[in-house]
């Protein structure tokens, strides 16, 4: 910890805290001159108020999720017992601190408007907070106490919230699941906790008595998540299993077993009856909850997945992994379409916004990264580059149509095609325009001589290829004679990499001429042989 006093602001301290949390004091000093105060006549009454908080590392970022009214704000569980809330747009790096929690936070969860936010921490209790629109604060609403154990995940209502969120669902340590009655809101100052807040609005609740208590796994709950219509709950367990349980008596429903690994998230579809699971067994799983079956296993071949969600109305399946991978797979393929990689550590969180347009991940150093949807861009661009290749394809054959084979071969080796450009070459000496050329046209002989280093660096690319093919190698030859006898060659040694190319032509070259000494040897034993049969005619 260190405290800095700027020269220029005598107002103004700076605290720089263990956590790396940098906090703007605002000094407010009131001289008192109280003439019966015969000890200390100037004695100086000074308030302290922090104005502003800098995050410098948030830590290990267990779990988040998108609050706020406008939902442009993340509410993290790191590991402090505060709850952290950052303005992603006017201050990404300012922090607001909600005291509350004794412990450090496990998880936490908010209703679909973003107004009301769920915490679980290690200190056997959750709390709930509520959205202030005067003062554009979240305040503490209610303390759920009654578990014997860490409350390690829990999940609030996903319906639209008319008033209050009107149920909690959490998970221990404990092993059980609890659902909680949320009361409803009463206008009456309490001082808990050791808490004084003054405003009467905030009033903080103590529940301790749930709806129903039920055993849920045999170790340790990772993740709960409430289907979209409210009736359902899923969790997922350290046990290899995940459950589903009916909202309203806590009966369980449905057992998916299948992993081979414990199971950390789990996450229903919002357009169909289908749920995710992401396992420690590096797969996630699509299960149908008509059934409780197993549609389609999506294998990660990195590490093991531990968080994981539908995109895009359920047309891929997000997997974060605990290498600092992200995985993209189409759920009708099967197969993995994008891998994305800006982290260097564990992803513990992913939080998701508008189906995929914006998602938002977090690792074990704190780190953030917001990832947008470009879905629509790309494949603007694929289609402007196919509309380009598929033009420039055109040109080439119009370009050999009309046997211009200097712009032909430029066009051929541009579009990066290796039988395209061998057709060309092909096609050229085949027409033999010019007497005495090697490839049959001595302007096309001229230009390749005078390649740029790239381009030549390309063209010997495709002459190791042709050249391991018996069926290709006499082009290449053609080509490397025609290199040879038009570069300079003490600048073509000087090409970076050149030399590499070089080496793996050789070898298949000395077979090429050694097969055919074998040919003309064995054209002289027919020879002969031709000459001995007309001795005996």
């Amino acid at each position: 910890m260190d405290v800095i006093q700027p020269a220029d602001l005598p107002d103004r301290l700076y605290i720089v805290l263990s956590d790396q949390t940098i906090e703007e004091i605002e000094l407010d000093i009131n001289i008192n001159n109280d003439n019966n105060n015969k000890n200390n006549n100037n004695a100086q009454d000074i308030r302290l108020s922090v104005v502003r908080r800098l995050a410098g590392n948030h830590g290990t970022i267990a779990d988040m999720r998108f609050v706020g009214p406008n939902l442009d704000k993340l509410a993290l569980a790191t590991n402090s017992p505060s709850l952290r809330i950052v303005d992603l747009i006017n201050s990404p790096l300012d922090v607001e601190l909600y005291e509350g929690h004794t412990d450090l936070l496990n998880g936490l969860d908010s209703t679909i408007d973003g107004k009301w936010i769920a915490t679980a921490a290690k200190d056997n209790t959750a709390r709930l907070w509520r959205y202030n629109e005067e003062s554009d604060n979240f305040e503490i609403y209610a303390v759920f106490e009654g578990h014997a154990s860490s409350i390690t995940a829990l999940g609030l209502p996903k319906t639209p919230i008319t008033n209050y969120p009107k149920f909690l669902i959490t998970a221990s340590e404990d092993l059980t699941i609890k659902k909680w009655n949320i009361p409803k809101p009463i206008k009456k100052q309490l001082i808990q906790y050791g808490e004084n807040d003054n405003d009467d609005n905030n009033e903080i609740q103590i529940v301790k008595t749930s709806v129903y208590t039920r055993r849920a796994h045999e170790k340790l709950i990772h993740s709960i998540s409430i289907s979209p219509n409210d009736e359902f709950i899923a969790t997922a367990s350290h046990d290899k299993l995940a459950k589903i349980w009916d909202i309203e008596n806590g009966e369980t429903v449905g057992v998916l077993k299948g992993h081979k690994r414990p199971i950390y998230d789990i996450n229903f579809c919002l357009y169909d009856k289908l749920i995710v699971t992401g396992s420690g067994d590096q797969t996630s799983k699509v299960w149908s909850l008509e059934n409780f079956s197993c549609l389609k296993t999506f294998q990660s071949n990195s590490n093991a997945i531990q968080r994981v969600s539908f995109l895009s109305k359920n047309q891929f399946i997000i997997g974060a992994c605990a290498n600092g991978l992200i995985k993209i797979w189409e759920i009708s393929s099967g197969d993995c379409v994008q891998t994305l990689d800006n982290h260097d550590n564990r992803i513990w969180a992913l939080c998701i916004k508008n189906d995929g347009e914006e998602f938002i991940s977090a690792d074990a150093d704190g780190s953030v990264t917001i990832w947008q949807d470009n879905t629509e861009e790309v494949q603007a661009l694929e289609e402007e580059t196919r509309i380009e290749k598929v033009e420039k394809e055109q040109e080439l054959q119009n370009l050999i149509r009309e046997k211009d084979w200097f712009n032909a071969f430029l066009l051929a080796l541009s579009l990066d095609h290796p039988m395209r450009l061998y057709n060309v070459l092909k096609s050229c000496i085949s027409e033999n325009q010019d007497k005495g050329s090697i490839i049959g046209n001595f302007k096309l002989e001229e230009s390749i001589g005078k390649l740029e280093d790239d381009k030549i660096i390309l063209l010997f690319k495709r002459i190791r290829d042709w050249n391991t093919n018996a069926k290709l190698f006499d082009v290449a030859q053609k080509l490397i004679n025609v290199i040879l006898a038009r570069s300079d060659l003490d600048k073509l040694s000087q090409i970076p990499g050149i030399m590499g190319f070089i080496d793996s032509i050789v070898p298949y070259s000395e077979r090429h001429y050694n097969r055919i000494d074998g040919l003309v040897e064995q054209s002289f034993i027919l020879d002969f042989i031709v000459k001995k049969m007309d001795e005996v005619v």
